[in-house]
């Protein structure tokens, strides 16, 4: 007898396709009352910091000089790593969100 290979009938994968969606409805429900939510939604909570004069996000420093995004960001962490420049993470408003993002300074 010849064995097809797959790991779960087909019946199985339709059965779990039309229950997630359910499930996952079920699940945003529930109210979070997690210690460690409260915890964690405290942390990314918050106002953007001010970034002082001087500090560059990788985007930023892209668009001057003309290079892309990621050759910026290799040779940025290799003048990080040989001492040449500072990183630091200030938090900004990227889109609807605060975020941690790394900024740049010579």
């Amino acid at each position: 007898m010849k064995r097809s290979g797959r790991r779960f009938s087909i019946f199985s994968l339709w059965r779990f396709c039309t229950t997630l969606p359910k499930l996952l409805a079920s699940l945003l429900k529930r109210p979070f009352t997690s210690e460690w939510f409260d915890v964690l939604a405290a942390a990314n909570s918050g106002d953007a910091d001010e970034v002082p004069e001087g500090w560059k996000t990788v985007r930023e420093i892209s668009a001057e000089t003309g290079l892309s995004e990621s050759h910026t960001w290799k040779q940025l962490r290799q003048l990080h790593e040989q001492g040449k420049i500072e990183r630091r993470r200030f938090k900004i408003c990227t889109g609807t969100t605060i975020r941690p993002v790394p900024h740049y300074s010579i």
